[in-house]
């Protein structure tokens, strides 16, 4: 199994998320996963310019800039793990900017899947299988993720993909997995 996961804290090697984040990926390490981490904070990402250009031509990007190595890295992988630190109800902007950037992934035209409307993949023989949700936060309540939770689901239908897991790993007595 191919992991990929996209630390995206600010603080990078230094935050708790990447003391949540490590435990993790290294315990998939030791049952045999390939791992390969990922700090957002380090890439050149420029934001989407909603230009289209991707959709017009054969799935490639006007933007050259680290998304050009990163896309088939997510494409390839089985489990993209997101290491989000909660931040005002939501993740920090440039892991959004990088969602944002797999738009050249998707053909331009919509269909109509279990009731809700999606892009079909460009590619469909490969490409990511699930979803998993690491994220930490100062507060404790588990409610706190909920904005957090909803967003990753929506992601995950809009990938194709289903969410495999998220859970809020405070260790605090009303902390709990959300899902």
């Amino acid at each position: 199994m191919r992991i990929l996961a996209l630390n995206a804290s600010p603080n990078r090697t230094k935050g708790n998320t990447h003391a949540v984040l490590t435990p993790f990926l290294d315990s998939a390490a030791e049952h045999g996963a390939e791992v390969e981490s990922v700090l957002v904070a380090d890439l050149d990402v420029q934001p989407c310019r909603g230009c289209y250009a991707c959709w017009r031509g054969q799935g490639e990007c006007v933007i050259r800039d680290d998304m050009d190595s990163l896309r088939p890295r997510i494409a390839t992988a089985e489990v993209l793990v997101l290491g989000v630190p909660l931040y005002v109800d939501a993740m920090p902007g440039p892991l959004k900017t990088v969602v944002d950037r797999l738009l050249p992934a998707f053909q331009p035209r919509i269909e109509f899947v279990d009731d809700h409307c999606r892009h079909p993949r460009r590619d469909t023989t490969t490409g990511l299988n699930r979803i998993v949700l690491v994220s930490v936060c100062g507060f404790w309540e588990p409610d706190n993720f909920d904005v957090l939770v909803v967003w990753v689901e929506a992601l995950a239908r809009n990938l194709w993909s289903e969410v495999a897991g998220s859970c809020d790993p405070t260790p605090m007595p009303t902390a709990a997995c959300l899902r």
